[in-house]
């Protein structure tokens, strides 16, 4: 299970200028965030609305999930969780792979249909 926190309020006040600039006030009620989470290391709104969240599990891994326009949960990427760093931002998903020789960037592509 993963532990609730208190949302800091530099992050519930990120979160509502995001989705204000989208949608307008009564978008950014719409998808309030509630006053406790769990423990969230990113997260960014797709055009759609959606969440995207990576969220740590233990030590090394996060997952990626996506909750839809009220929170809901809607789809989790990978069971297991990632090794490698996720990064969000601007709607979107990157998964960052280091080698020794190379750097290597996937996007997630997410349709919420």
């Amino acid at each position: 299970t993963v532990p609730l926190w208190s949302i800091p309020t530099p992050v519930r006040d990120r979160y509502n200028a995001l989705v204000t600039g989208r949608g307008g006030e009564a978008y950014r009620r719409i998808l309030e965030l509630p006053p406790y989470w769990p423990s969230v290391r990113d997260f960014t709104v797709t055009r759609q609305g959606f969440l995207l969240v990576a969220t740590p599990v233990g030590e090394e891994r996060q997952h990626l999930e996506a909750l839809d326009p009220e929170g809901r949960p809607h789809l989790r990427f990978s069971p297991e969780g990632y090794l490698d760093p996720v990064f969000l931002d601007g709607g979107r998903a990157f998964l960052v792979k280091e080698d020794i020789n190379q750097t290597v960037i996937h996007e997630f592509l997410f349709d919420p249909s």
